[in-house]
């Protein structure tokens, strides 16, 4: 599974979490994140990974809430295919098919789990 995150820190980053939150099912949102330079949003190791990245891989799209009472708070948005990825000035840019709308029945269980998927 691939995840990708947003969060609402600049006015493109919104538009993104609100593109993923209203494109139809079935269409394609692009989400951005800088892989080389500082700071860097995908690590070197994830990086690599990346080439064998097959297309059809599902997805999980989060928004991230940086201004959370005690930390990052991660909240699942949508699920989603991986269709392709390009790469321009620095840049990761990947294509993603939208699906299901997702939200978690409890929250903190939710994020519990997200933190020992990622850490794997």
């Amino acid at each position: 599974m691939l995840y990708l995150f947003n969060s609402a820190f600049r006015p493109l980053y919104v538009k993104n979490v609100l593109n993923t939150l209203y494109l139809p099912e079935g269409y394609t949102n692009e989400y951005r994140y800088r892989y080389r330079g500082d700071p860097r949003y995908v690590s070197p190791a994830t990086y690599t990974k990346l080439s064998s990245l097959p297309a059809g891989t599902e997805c999980l799209i989060c928004f991230i809430d940086r201004f959370g009472e005690a930390e990052y708070d991660y909240l699942p948005l949508r699920l989603g295919r991986y269709l392709s990825k390009r790469e321009a000035n620095d840049y990761l840019y990947f294509q993603i098919q939208l699906s299901a709308f997702l939200f978690p029945r409890d929250p903190i269980v939710f994020k519990r789990q997200l933190h020992r998927r990622l850490i794997h």
